[in-house]
């Protein structure tokens, strides 16, 4: 979350370019990007997977990482003035972990 406030001025045009785009080195870059960053957080989740009580593990973590990234991206890189969600970032982001948690453990 604080990567995306930090560089919002870089991120905002890059996510806007990447999906307008069919530049394959960019695809391949920004694919790479995102398994690497995901796989890492995919890896620490599934060491924790006594805790996840989903049917399926790994499609559990991998709905979580979507709908964390894509809540990330909408309010703190697009979300002013509409979100009232962006300027209280640390409680946007408590709910979210709060969503996770619930999902993977429910």
């Amino acid at each position: 979350a604080d990567a995306f406030v930090r560089y919002r001025g870089l991120l905002r045009p890059a996510t806007m370019i990447a999906r307008q785009t069919r530049n394959a080195e960019l695809t391949e870059l920004l694919t790479r990007f995102n398994r690497d960053i995901h796989g890492q957080l995919r890896a620490l989740l599934l060491q924790r997977s006594e805790f996840i009580t989903r049917p399926d593990a790994v499609v559990a973590i991998d709905v979580t990482l979507l709908m964390i990234s894509s809540a990330m991206r909408e309010v703190l890189l697009y979300g002013e003035p509409v979100s009232r969600l962006a300027p209280a970032q640390r409680h946007f982001m408590d709910e979210l972990t709060e969503a996770a948690v619930r999902y993977l453990s429910c």
